[in-house]
């Protein structure tokens, strides 16, 4: 498995240098980037997530969705208590996005890819429990913990997001046990394979834009992103060990 996702990474990490080059020699510019981004998130991601569902019902299935369902709040409400109790609010520091850094990941731009190379289509199924709880977390303690805002309308918009049409259209053909033909299942098929070469040369792009450099000279950046990558994922498997 480690050497697998190790692979895996490599081939992540070739694809974005890809838009890194794409970027530096002008072949895609940031307006591009930006429609492709949309086009990732608002098309690609969504199809794949509902093709996900396009199997055949078992009833293990449903129960590890709903187990996973559980973990996910659990992991959720896991790294927001750490980001609050580790990440202390002093003057002069933007706490509020050090906690929302912490607390809320990409989990759909680059987990699907890995997820889908590692595991295939029923990766992406039990990720889409997560999706949903993130989403649900992000539009509501997210906006509030960046904005300050308390709106009830950019709570609701999370459930007409493609992401979650697309999990909500998914979940009512695997119960009702519809399966889409034959020619619509091979087109949206070719639409799935253009998540991960797609996703990761977008975010090839934006990184090419980005003054890595400036932001390795910040100390700060390496207690959050330690806390992110390293200190938050041990305690939400230490509670899942715990509670196993």
């Amino acid at each position: 498995m480690a050497f697998t996702i190790l692979k895996q990474t490599i081939i992540m990490l070739i694809l974005i240098t890809v838009g890194i080059l794409c970027s530096k020699t002008g072949i895609i510019g940031k307006n591009a980037n930006k429609d492709l981004s949309k086009l990732v998130l608002q098309v690609v991601n969504p199809v794949m997530i509902f093709m996900s569902y396009q199997t055949d019902y078992k009833p293990e299935l449903v129960r590890n969705l709903l187990i996973t369902f559980v973990l996910s709040v659990g992991a959720i409400l896991v790294t927001a208590a750490g980001a609050y109790i580790l990440i202390h609010r002093k003057d002069g520091r933007e706490i509020d996005i050090e906690r929302f850094s912490a607390i809320y990941s990409n989990c759909g731009f680059m987990g699907i890819p890995l997820l889908h190379s590692l595991f295939g289509m029923e990766g992406v199924f039990y990720l889409t429990a997560f999706i949903t709880v993130f989403n649900i977390a992000v539009w509501t303690h997210g906006i509030i913990l960046i904005s300050g805002e308390r709106s009830l309308n950019k709570v609701i918009k999370v459930f007409y997001s493609p992401t979650i049409i697309s999990i909500a259209l998914g979940l009512i053909c695997f119960f009702c046990r519809i399966r889409i033909p034959d020619v619509p299942t091979k087109a949206l098929d070719f639409i799935s394979d253009l998540n991960t070469p797609l996703a990761m040369i977008v975010s090839g792009v934006t990184m090419a834009d980005t003054s890595v450099l400036k932001l390795l000279k910040k100390p700060r950046i390496y207690y959050i992103s330690a806390l992110r990558l390293i200190i938050l994922p041990l305690l939400r498997l230490l509670c899942v060990h715990f509670n196993a």
